[in-house]
């Protein structure tokens, strides 16, 4: 940002201060005796490094930052595959008193006591499939927070997944609806349930094809992460603070040797 580059720009400015004098005093350009006569050299040596020390420090908190930074964008990606996991495990949670509770061929016959409870299984899986389907949607928005963005492709098939998912909240109410009535009133016109029942597969067949197209891909073709550069201007500069340690060391050398 701007006060990264500022303060890139302060500190090669510094480090070109010292740099430029070191040079003078070792060509005997600069007249340092009156600047340096209260000084003595091992407290210019203490201050260059201690300078020195706290670019260092800089560069390693910045590099850590970077690395949070990477982990924490890693599991939110993670996250995100964990909610579809468990809305295909949901999803399952609720076929399955579904296909209980609507007459099928082969199917073993319930009564309505029998009904309500498939009824009441059915509504504490679509609780979970709701609350995972909001915990999808929220995990996706957070992903750009951490630099981390689908793939086209996989951008276009986690709308598919929600645009199903909101179909299938809607159908199993009405599904619901249609099985209690079935066995509260005692009719004999199933068409109305047999329907809705088979518009649930349909919408439930498809969730389940874009959940399991994610196995066709590696997580690298899921997932695009923005590039993180450690090697950045205070990294550079922290290089130069460490050089100009030994650089004083010979100058010093070379004038009262």
């Amino acid at each position: 940002g701007v006060n990264s580059i500022l303060v890139s720009v302060m500190v090669f400015k510094i480090i070109s201060y010292i740099a430029i004098f070191l040079l003078g005093v070792l060509i005997e350009a600069t007249d340092y005796q009156a600047l340096v006569k209260d000084v003595s050299w091992t407290d210019i040596i203490a201050a260059i490094s201690t300078f020195a020390t706290a670019l260092i420090v800089y560069k390693t908190y910045s590099m850590w930052l970077e690395s949070r930074k990477r982990e924490d964008s890693y599991q939110t990606s993670k996250d995100y595959i964990s909610a579809l996991v468990a809305i295909g495990d949901h999803v399952v949670e609720l076929m399955y008193p579904f296909n209980l509770s609507v007459p099928q061929a082969g199917g073993i016959p319930i009564d309505s006591e029998q009904c309500q409870k498939l009824l009441t299984m059915s509504n504490l899986a679509l609780h979970k499939l709701v609350t995972e389907r909001r915990k999808l949607f929220l995990v996706h928005a957070e992903l750009a927070f951490w630099g981390v963005s689908l793939t086209s492709i996989s951008e276009k098939t986690h709308q598919k997944i929600l645009q199903e998912l909101q179909s299938i909240i809607v159908i199993t109410g009405s599904l619901q609806s249609q099985i209690n009535y079935y066995y509260t009133m005692d009719t004999k016109d199933m068409s109305g349930m047999l329907s809705e029942f088979a518009l649930f597969n349909e919408k439930v067949g498809n969730l389940t094809e874009h959940l399991n197209s994610r196995y066709n891909n590696k997580y690298s073709d899921f997932f695009v992460y923005k590039k993180i550069k450690l090697t950045n201007a205070s990294t550079r500069f922290a290089t130069l603070g460490i050089v100009s340690l030994p650089l004083v060391s010979v100058i010093k050398a070379v004038k009262f040797s």
